[in-house]
């Protein structure tokens, strides 16, 4: 498994997990049947009847719950509110607001339909003019909360340009959902942007820490650790030491200096170093890199290479001393 294909699986089980990015505020505000409106105020008797009309196609086309049915009511609802903000009617302009959260929600069950169907890139499509109607209705979180579920549709279709723009507008709108900056960071990761995805999950544990998330900690601490193994361990089976070894240089502040699997691979990195180093009769970097070998190993009862590497530094200091 490769480091994309690990963040890809630890990205499908968060969203299947109870605290995801899912629209929390789906729920239609009911709108008042325009005929049964109080006379009070000014009245404009053909935009009244022309939205009662726009009403019940939105409530008919809801009815079919189906993807395109849910589009066709959102574009009624947002219909409506423009006449009713057109009015100049008192309580057709009130009842605008609901107008269009309605269509925020027939976006998102459009979205979520389309969701659940796979197609991701229409989700996103969907959650991303839902995220537009909240802005209009400058409800902060109804808007983080669907662009939230926007960029991880976008995510799931492997449209990166598009869904680190929606992330960035979640977290904007709230900074302390940790769920949000998590999915940007490994959306950065994914699209290829190893140095931004790295400084956004340092900055991440940073922020967990101190809002005394530990649940962050340890996520953010185990993603990004298991991801630079895995490069480290690839680079290693290549004979690409120095690569190996920067990898764990990356993951060691996530993972603590006392990961197993880390300082495994830190022992092998530098033994086999220094044997080729050895080799080459490039000694003094061979006597660094099997010291380092020795220590790591040692970390973890790693007896043959702490063995292995100790006969190597002897048989340099031979050498050393016969020159």
């Amino acid at each position: 498994m490769n480091a994309k294909t690990l963040l890809s699986c630890l990205f499908a089980l968060l969203l299947l997990a109870p605290a995801t990015v899912r629209a929390q505020t789906t729920t239609e505000t009911p709108v008042e049947p325009v005929s049964e409106m109080s006379e009070a105020g000014t009245v404009n008797a053909e935009a009244r009847a022309e939205i009662e009309t726009m009403m019940s196609e939105a409530r008919d086309a809801n009815e079919l719950a189906t993807p395109d049915g849910y589009i066709m009511a959102g574009e009624k609802y947002l219909a409506a509110a423009e006449v009713a903000m057109k009015s100049g009617d008192d309580q057709l302009m009130e009842s605008a607001s609901g107008m269009m959260e309605g269509a925020a929600k027939a976006f998102v069950d459009a979205g979520s339909m389309y969701s659940d169907a796979e197609e991701h890139a229409m989700a996103g499509e969907q959650f991303s003019r839902a995220a537009g109607v909240a802005e209009q209705l400058e409800n902060d979180g109804m808007q983080a909360q669907i662009s939230a579920q926007a960029g991880s549709a976008f995510m799931k279709a492997e449209d990166y340009a598009m869904a680190i723009p929606m992330l960035d507008a979640a977290i904007g709108m709230a900074p302390d959902e940790l769920n949000y900056q998590f999915f940007r960071a490994v959306a950065l990761r994914q699209s290829g942007d190893a140095e931004g995805s790295t400084e956004a999950f340092t900055a991440l544990a940073a922020r967990a820490e101190e809002l005394g998330d530990t649940a962050m900690s340890a996520k953010v601490g185990d993603t990004v650790g298991k991801t630079y193994l895995i490069e480290a361990n690839t680079a290693l089976k290549a004979d690409r030491f120095s690569d190996a070894i920067a990898a764990l240089d990356q993951a060691a502040p996530f993972l603590g200096e006392d990961h197993e699997s880390m300082n495994k691979l830190y022992a092998s990195a530098y033994y086999k170093m220094g044997v080729s180093q050895v080799r080459s009769e490039q000694f003094s970097s061979a006597q660094r890199s099997l010291s380092q070998a020795i220590e790591y190993g040692q970390r973890v009862n790693l007896t043959s290479i702490v063995n292995g590497a100790q006969q190597q530094l002897d048989y340099v200091r031979q050498v050393q001393e016969q020159g």
